[in-house]
């Protein structure tokens, strides 16, 4: 039950730890490389940008204590995610793959030039103020960072959301509403096990002149002769593949296709709403933020392999994790979004 249990608060918490970059670059994406010029107390470089080992422990310290969280707050470290991983070594991975990603996009920013300008350093420099005065001294000892750690921090996050946001604006219009578009369908399928396709077809179409007469509905049709297990579906324009479903959109509102033939199946097709308004407008958001992601991706890549990325594993195995139950700072990312985000 214990191992059950870790393992399903890891997926969790890998889920949730995805968003916190902001965007969809690759888990996979190394920052890595050798040892060159870094000081015992750097973790890690991208061209110009250091991240500090005070910079990583606020991070670090961040999700170890969202991890605590999980557990009440009785955690041990060293327990199994599986039989290769510890958690502490899981949350070491994850905090490494969120703050370089993050550093990364935030030298990204500037090789292109892309800047802070007063307002978002000033609103920087007040949610870092807000956190360090939140810290008690046992979690200030721990990270042994300083206010003008978190501000870094804070900035370099800004920095990455700032060049995402702008290499990307020019994506929310290169999804269209039809593209996003969302409908609600009823249909019919019947399945030619040998009694003839003619014979369905003439079946169906009986059903199609029944239901125009107003004889029967296409609810009373379904239950007479739909032979799949469903009868209704809400397809996505972006993930129609099958002949049916393609054909639907093809249909206004109230209105039957004529039979549709794919291979031994037939259908009937009734739209019931050839344009959900809300649920295409939550598709087309989606769609933004999966394209927006996938340019981004591509310039990141890019600019990765093309930097010059040092990374330190003395100073990233030397450390530890928080064991007291005096720290337990966990709002380092609530602050920054409530102050930098307004």
């Amino acid at each position: 039950m214990k191992k059950k249990r870790i393992a399903t608060l890891a997926l969790t918490l890998a889920m949730g730890s995805s968003l916190l970059s902001g965007c969809s670059v690759k888990s996979d994406t190394p920052v890595v490389g050798s040892l060159f010029g870094l000081s015992s107390d750097e973790v890690f470089q991208i061209k110009d940008l250091v991240c500090t080992q005070e910079e990583f422990k606020l991070v670090l310290m961040n999700m170890a204590n969202n991890y605590k969280q999980g557990f009440g707050n009785q955690i041990d470290w060293n327990s199994k995610v599986n039989d290769d991983l510890t958690i502490k070594d899981y949350v070491l991975n994850k905090v490494k793959q969120e703050v370089s990603v993050k550093y990364a996009m935030a030298s990204m920013a500037k090789d292109k030039g892309v800047k802070l300008d007063t307002e978002e350093k000033i609103q920087a420099e007040y949610a870092a103020n807000k956190y360090f005065n939140s810290l008690n001294n046992e979690e200030k000892e721990y990270t042994e960072a300083k206010k003008e750690d978190v501000e870094r921090l804070y900035q370099n996050y800004m920095l990455a959301d700032k060049i995402y946001d702008k290499l990307t604006v020019s994506i929310d219009d290169q999804v269209s509403d039809e593209e996003a578009r969302v409908i609600k369908i009823e249909y019919i399928k019947m399945t030619d096990k040998g009694q003839g396709g003619d014979e369905i077809k003439s079946t169906l179409s009986k059903v199609k002149s029944s239901m125009k007469k107003g004889k029967k509905t296409f609810e009373q049709c379904v239950n007479l002769y739909n032979e799949d297990e469903e009868s209704e579906k809400t397809i996505k324009k972006n993930e129609a593949k099958a002949l049916f479903e393609v054909k639907a959109f093809t249909l206004g509102n109230n209105k039957i296709s004529d039979v549709i033939e794919d291979g031994n199946d037939y259908y009937l097709v009734y739209c019931k709403n050839s344009y959900d308004k809300v649920a295409s407008e939550k598709n087309k958001a989606v769609l933004i933020k999966e394209k927006k992601a996938e340019f981004f991706n591509q310039n990141y890549n890019d600019f990765i392999n093309k930097s010059k990325n040092d990374f330190n594993t003395d100073c990233f195995e030397e450390l530890e994790l928080p064991n007291s139950g005096n720290i337990k700072s966990s709002n380092l990312f609530e602050v920054y979004k409530e102050k930098t985000q307004d």
